[in-house]
């Protein structure tokens, strides 16, 4: 299962203490990033047999197979940086009991964001929203 989200680090890797967990309605400020950042995805157990991450609807924009499942690549000591223009976004993580987002699907955990060039806001309510019964 997925536990939450947290911003991190793309240079060193290490998570952001104020963004950790990223909330629904978090406010990721860029200029704190001269190298960039990325999403991990939190899960339980530990370990899982893969992470498929959506951005904004888009079908697997990555896969990660072992932890930290975050959206972007591991780059020495950290990750490559996410990239994201200012704007709102929508992160999807599905966890899969198998290696490349295949095997049987978790259930889901999205949670919303924005990405400011400089800070306007802060934190917002839950950490990530659970999928809608079905």
């Amino acid at each position: 299962n997925i536990t939450g989200f947290r911003v991190v680090n793309a240079e060193t890797g290490d998570p952001i203490p104020d963004l950790s967990p990223l909330f629904y309605g978090s406010v990721v400020e860029k200029k704190k990033f001269p190298k960039g950042f990325t999403v991990q995805a939190l899960t339980s157990p530990e370990q899982v047999g893969s992470i498929v991450f959506e951005l904004n609807g888009r079908q697997r924009v990555f896969v990660a197979n072992k932890p930290p499942y975050t959206v972007s690549a591991a780059k020495g000591n950290g990750f490559d940086n996410l990239d994201l223009s200012p704007g709102m976004y929508n992160l999807r993580a599905t966890p899969y009991t198998k290696p490349d987002g295949k095997g049987k699907p978790g259930p889901y955990m999205v949670v919303r964001f924005q990405v400011v060039r400089q800070k306007g806001g802060g934190k917002g309510g839950p950490p990530g929203i659970p999928p809608p019964k079905q």
